[in-house]
């Protein structure tokens, strides 16, 4: 049971002016995505890879590490990894064991990565950096 002593909502006028999409239609994604083919070449392959693991200390969220070579981030694709506990103590459940991670930034030189699990237990998160020409 739920009971709402006092709430408010939204203005219920709309803004002045005509209603427009805000959204990105199929034609531009699909000319975009037709862009990104032209421009990978034949087969689509990868200019280059760089892989690499991050090592979070007890209690940090969101951490930042150069690698090498370096890539254009406007031409990369970041895939992380779950985040994985470096030593897991047998008083946390399994529930607790698997916690997921999000890119924060990704310059030229490095990447820094948050984790949800702001526990103090160190943890890793690997990652890779696509980088197509």
């Amino acid at each position: 049971m739920v009971l709402a002593v006092w709430a408010r909502g939204g203005e219920l006028n709309p803004p002045a002016g005509p209603v427009a999409p805000t959204m990105t239609s199929l034609a531009q994604l699909s000319a975009d995505i037709a862009a990104l083919k032209s421009s990978m070449g034949a087969g689509g392959s990868p200019k280059q890879i760089v892989r690499g693991v991050i090592n979070f200390t007890e209690g940090e969220g969101q951490k930042s590490q150069t690698f090498s070579p370096s890539v254009d981030p406007a031409r990369s694709l970041v895939v992380l990894g779950d985040v994985v506990y470096v030593s897991t103590p047998i008083s946390i459940g399994a529930g607790h064991t698997r916690n997921g991670s999000c890119l924060i930034e990704l310059t030229s030189t490095s990447i820094t990565v948050a984790t949800d699990a702001y526990h103090s237990m160190a943890r890793q998160v690997s990652y890779q950096i696509i980088e197509y020409p």
